[in-house]
């Protein structure tokens, strides 16, 4: 990513920078210590170590896109957030992944299920799309604007890069309300308690019921 809002820029006591390849391990690792954690999802369904080296094998297929981009702190030198963005074109072929944990494909089967919901390249009449698939801070660092300022990098950059349509899917409301305060409308919901996997049974039983997660789009040809 080339771009004067990432890299050699700072804000307060960080700088950004573009997520490389030589960063994958380091990025991984700050996301098991932070978004693995503490994202609604993994807390509903738990986390263990298949599961997370299933998302730590998701994830590295949108790094290589080059559109992530991280947080440094100035003073220790950690990751202090990162954002994972994807770009989204219609007939992409993904790759094919087998996970290794029974929970996988369940809670890929429930957001599978809303992303079709909303066929978005025929919603907005656009060949591509980008989506911010996670904002994560690490939990030493929150508390002082740094997710609100990566997420309005995240947009600003995608801006830039021609981009008209940005999808974001939230499930942690802190995250969700920086959304709403960009312009994000939602346009699909889905409750925990409602989720289903493949063959109809329902698998987040523990979850609260006011729990959900929505799929938003902001549109930027509205914005200018």
């Amino acid at each position: 990513m080339d771009s004067d809002l990432i890299n050699g820029a700072e804000w307060g006591n960080f700088e950004f920078k573009s997520v490389q390849e030589k960063d994958f391990g380091a990025v991984l690792t700050h996301l098991r210590d932070s978004f693995y954690k503490d994202e609604p999802t993994q807390i509903v369904m738990g986390m263990t170590e298949d599961r997370a080296n299933d998302l730590d094998d998701r994830i590295r297929t949108f790094l290589v896109n080059g559109m992530s981009f991280m947080a440094i702190c100035k003073v220790t030198r950690k990751i202090a957030g990162v954002v994972v963005m994807e770009d989204c074109f219609k007939d992409k072929k993904y790759p094919v992944l087998t996970p290794t944990s029974p929970i996988t494909p369940k809670v890929r089967h429930f957001f599978t299920i809303l992303e079709d919901s909303v066929n978005i390249f025929e919603k907005y009449g656009v060949e591509k799309y980008a989506a911010i698939f996670i904002l994560s801070v690490h939990q030493d660092f929150r508390g002082c604007g740094l997710a609100t300022e990566m997420f309005r990098r995240a947009v600003q950059v995608l801006k830039l890069m021609s981009y008209s349509i940005i999808e974001c899917t939230f499930s942690n409301p802190f995250s969700r309300r920086i959304g709403e305060k960009f312009g994000f409308i939602e346009v699909s919901r889905t409750k925990y308690v409602d989720a289903k996997d493949a063959q109809g049974n329902f698998f987040m039983l523990h979850a609260k019921p006011d729990q959900f997660v929505n799929m938003t789009i902001l549109d930027l040809r509205e914005t200018q």
